[in-house]
């Protein structure tokens, strides 16, 4: 699907997900739709697409013709082929894309406007916001991993991805998002090793041909991410 822009990478509850009203489900524009999430109290409503119904328009005109004369011998290699990729939330950092695995990504949302600092924190934490009533602290990469201070986006705020892994949840401020790319297996690779901080948060890089060019995708560690008193004690001795 070619969209205009990745704005934010959301996990909605089903049950916050409400079917399409009749009166609108009757009309053909919005045949596509599966439901409206409510989110933020009902105050921001999200149409949300079918992909199955959206797939039916591409066999319709042609476009999936090529995977239905495959049989279904030819299903059963793409599936082999798909099992062996990997799907990554990828943003972007003082002109570089990072990846974080789709499954510790929580959500993507925009950089809030006031952010409360902690005393005695970490350089690399820049304070503390809530997120539906619980704290979320925010780490700013480019301090984390020592990169000049700025943004390439100007004016935008950039984004905050939420990463979680049990009760640990953590937000990194980006500049931008590129979506979710899956990379398969063969284009994965280990990073060079520079330093010990570097090799713990980014320790494989993705080499993926996208519209003719060669994109170098930097795959970071979630689990390192949350681990604020170990990042703390790693960077100490860079």
């Amino acid at each position: 699907m070619v969209v205009e822009d990745v704005r934010e990478i959301l996990r909605v509850p089903r049950e916050r997900i409400d079917p399409v009203p009749p009166l609108m489900a009757r009309e053909a524009e919005f045949e596509d739709m599966d439901g409206i999430a409510r989110l933020d109290g009902g105050a921001r409503l999200i149409p949300v697409l079918s992909a199955e119904r959206l797939f039916r328009h591409g066999a319709g005109n042609g476009a999936g013709l090529g995977i239905h004369a495959q049989g279904r011998e030819g299903e059963t290699a793409v599936a082999m082929e798909a099992e062996r990729a990997e799907a990554f939330v990828v943003f972007r950092l003082a002109g570089a894309e990072y990846g974080l695995p789709v499954g510790a990504v929580q959500e993507v949302l925009r950089q809030p406007d006031a952010v409360t600092p902690l005393p005695n924190a970490p350089d690399f934490v820049s304070g503390v916001t809530t997120l539906r009533g619980a704290v979320l602290p925010l780490v700013a990469l480019r301090r984390l991993l020592r990169l000049p201070e700025g943004r390439e986006n100007g004016g935008d705020r950039g984004r905050v991805v939420v990463i979680a892994a049990g009760a640990a949840r953590a937000g990194l401020l980006v500049d931008g998002m590129a979506g979710i790319v899956r990379i398969p297996d063969g284009v994965i690779g280990p990073a060079p090793v520079v330093s010990q901080a570097q090799h713990r948060l980014i320790r494989r890089i993705g080499a993926v041909e996208s519209a003719g060019e060669r994109r170098m995708i930097l795959l970071m560690d979630p689990a390192e991410l949350l681990d604020m008193d170990q990042l703390a004690d790693l960077l100490a001795t860079v």
